[in-house]
């Protein structure tokens, strides 16, 4: 075998190793800030998280109330005792009212009560994501604020009057229900932040071994959920969700109350007709 020979087998042995994975590149996540400068303490609210949390399970309820009457039961403070309160009756006007969390954590007593403190018949209100500016939309016309009608059902109304019972009296009815949110700097925002309910929740959760995926907006999503499990007519009632929760289609509200492939196929299948009049 001549030199040349001999090189040119040693430059086909020649193992060739594959070029090292580039390092990831790493986005910088860009924090989003409250009007008043300072950084959001809100949990993320994208489209597609709120896509893959769940609505509480019915069966779950009588353990997740259970376990904050615990918490007020073994308070060793009268603020601790009165935060659990607060988180217990939150909990239970929450999966009864279909609110965001956003909302609920602004109520105020005279949005449920008249000044003699009977209930009021109901309540409408602006969400707050869906406020629109006073700015024209492409159209040119002036956008409108979206307005949701409340109703108070008893469930709702046994929980904030076992919740006001223990509160001070309330001098002013114009003042929030859920108060308790401090910020570092001394602020006093006047009402609970939707940061500390999905802290509780997702406390709650670990504690009575909850393995699915909960936090804030379960509440909203267990209100449609159960009323779409218990009506008769469900497509009746997709459509009036729909309309209460502002989609713009039945689709979306499906997929927002996690209704599978196999329950609408049992939905279509629950009926069959037509077919055996042929052979009549």
């Amino acid at each position: 075998m001549s030199a040349i020979e001999k090189e040119v087998k040693q430059e086909c042995q020649v193992i060739n190793f594959p070029e090292p994975p580039k390092e990831e590149e790493v986005v910088e996540k860009i924090p989003k800030y409250t009007k008043n400068g300072k950084i959001k303490k809100t949990p993320n609210n994208t489209k597609e998280n709120r896509d893959m949390v769940k609505p509480i399970k019915k069966e779950d309820i009588p353990t997740i109330v259970k376990y904050y009457k615990s918490k007020v039961d073994t308070a060793r403070s009268v603020k601790n005792e009165m935060s659990a309160r607060r988180d217990l009756s939150l909990f239970i006007m929450g999966i009864n009212i279909g609110l965001r969390v956003s909302d609920l954590i602004t109520l105020k007593w005279n949005d449920i009560y008249e000044k003699d403190w009977t209930f009021k018949s109901g309540k409408v209100i602006k969400p707050k994501k869906t406020r629109k500016s006073n700015r024209p939309n492409p159209s040119g016309k002036k956008q409108q604020d979206k307005h949701v009608l409340l109703k108070f059902n008893p469930d709702f109304k046994d929980s904030i009057e076992y919740y006001r019972q223990y509160c001070d009296k309330v001098e002013n009815m114009n003042s929030y229900i859920f108060t308790g949110s401090v910020f570092e700097d001394g602020d006093y925002e006047g009402h609970i932040s939707d940061a500390a309910i999905e802290l509780s929740l997702k406390n709650m959760a670990k504690d009575v071994g909850i393995k699915y995926n909960i936090c804030t907006h379960s509440l909203r999503k267990s209100f449609c959920r159960w009323r779409y499990d218990e009506a008769e007519d469900k497509g009746d009632v997709l459509v009036k969700l729909m309309d209460l929760l502002g989609h713009s289609s039945v689709k979306i509200t499906k997929r927002y109350i996690c209704i599978s492939e196999e329950e609408t196929e049992e939905l279509f299948n629950s009926v069959s007709i037509g077919f055996d009049a042929i052979f009549d």
